[in-house]
């Protein structure tokens, strides 16, 4: 009787996930030994991501290679490397893995397309692949739902005002390819210029839901930023937003949206550019928040927000933001949260979900340092729970950025 009432807690989301520590622990950490570029040589792009027990992300350079590592046994173990099929087609643009652990999708340059990759017993064969449908953008991000019936791709710098950015959506037919004409979503609100509609976007494990954030967004003449909902109607989601989450505060220029976390009923949303009340003209600006809601029925009720922990200028706090299943642990990334000679070094904070409020149970800086590293510049959770990774695209290895990461378990 126990057992089964922790099991309906849990899925409820009362509870937190039973098998795991309260805090991570260092479990395996490296530094790209190929040339030059590392974990990805960009400070935006989806260059790391996470599956049920897996994580995969890219390092090298031009030709790029993807590396899939399992927490199965209780430790990371690097299972597969993926190589780039055609030489000078950036290979990795964009990582995807499906939450159930079934399908990698890799994008590349030249054109713009999608390598689709399925797990035999971590043998990953090659499937197919497709030419994406673009705007003359740059691929920001890919997902994948559950069982990977939805490939979401967003497309930025497109340029021109006001949009920016641009969402796909790819749905996979019987056969077990997708299809050519994807459903697109562009921004129909006013936004600020260079708006990034889609910056911050996920979408929900079973296909449920997609959120789309637009951080440039104007809500009642502010520009806060806002964040669509589109629920899931048969094989396709809805053209027209069935919920729209407002900031809770009008604060200007917070860019909420600017990165989303969701899994089950749960959803965090990052005002990464939030100024913190106290500022004055030139400190404590773009400190950043994030703001936890819930799912009820079709409603998203706001709960709680929490500022940066370091109350620093230009941290940027929740401009990455991770989550385990039922967002029963958060990873939320701060560009620079160290006042020391290394600059962007950066910090990763690590919360607990204990019913509709989060309890800061770890803070992490790189173990180790270089100049300008941007420590959490990419980041990945495992659904199961049992680990993390981050990455920092900057760290140098004598005169050479080779990038760095380190792979966490709890």
């Amino acid at each position: 009787m126990k057992h089964l009432l922790l099991l309906i807690f849990f899925l409820l989301g009362l509870a937190p996930i039973p098998y795991v520590n309260e805090v991570p622990t260092l479990g395996n950490n490296f530094t790209y030994t190929g040339p030059v570029g590392g974990v990805g040589n960009s400070g935006s792009g989806n260059y790391m991501t996470g599956g049920n027990e897996l994580i995969a992300y890219r390092g090298g350079q031009f030709d790029y290679q993807i590396f899939i590592y399992s927490i199965a046994s209780g430790s990371w173990v690097l299972k597969k490397t993926l190589n780039y099929t055609i030489s000078g087609r950036e290979f990795g643009v964009g990582i995807a893995l499906s939450p159930d652990d079934e399908y990698v999708a890799v994008g590349r340059t030249n054109p713009i397309s999608v390598e689709f990759y399925k797990n035999n017993n971590n043998n990953w064969t090659y499937l197919n692949n497709i030419d994406l449908v673009t705007n003359n953008g740059t691929v920001r991000k890919l997902l994948l739902n559950g069982n990977g019936n939805f490939l979401v791709v967003h497309e930025g710098n497109i340029g021109g005002f006001p949009a920016d950015g641009r969402v796909y959506v790819y749905n996979k037919l019987s056969d077990g390819s997708y299809n050519a004409t994807p459903t697109i979503y562009d921004n129909t609100d006013p936004v600020s210029w260079g708006g990034e509609y889609g910056l911050g976007l996920d979408i929900r494990r079973d296909g449920k839901y997609l959120a789309i954030g637009s951080p440039g967004g104007i809500v009642s003449g502010n520009e806060t930023g806002v964040v669509k909902i589109y629920n899931k109607f048969g094989d396709t989601f809805s053209s027209t937003p069935t919920y729209t989450i407002n900031p809770p505060t009008t604060d200007l220029y917070q860019a909420f949206g600017y990165s989303i976390a969701s899994d089950g009923a749960y959803m965090v949303i990052a005002s990464a550019s939030a100024n913190y009340p106290t500022q004055a003209s030139s400190t404590n600006q773009s400190v950043g928040k994030i703001h936890l809601y819930r799912l009820v029925g079709n409603t998203w009720n706001y709960l709680v927000s929490y500022w940066c922990p370091s109350i620093i200028t230009g941290s940027w706090f929740g401009s990455r933001l991770s989550c385990s299943y039922n967002c029963s642990y958060i990873v939320s990334c701060a560009d620079q949260q160290v006042v020391d000679p290394y600059g962007y070094r950066g910090t990763c904070y690590v919360y607990k979900r204990i019913k509709d409020a989060l309890t800061l149970i770890h803070t992490l800086a790189p173990s180790n340092v270089s100049t300008d590293m941007y420590f959490g510049d990419y980041l990945a959770s495992t659904k199961n729970g049992k680990g993390f990774s981050i990455g920092a695209s900057g760290f140098a290895s004598g005169s050479l950025s080779k990038g760095y990461y380190e792979m966490y378990k709890y």
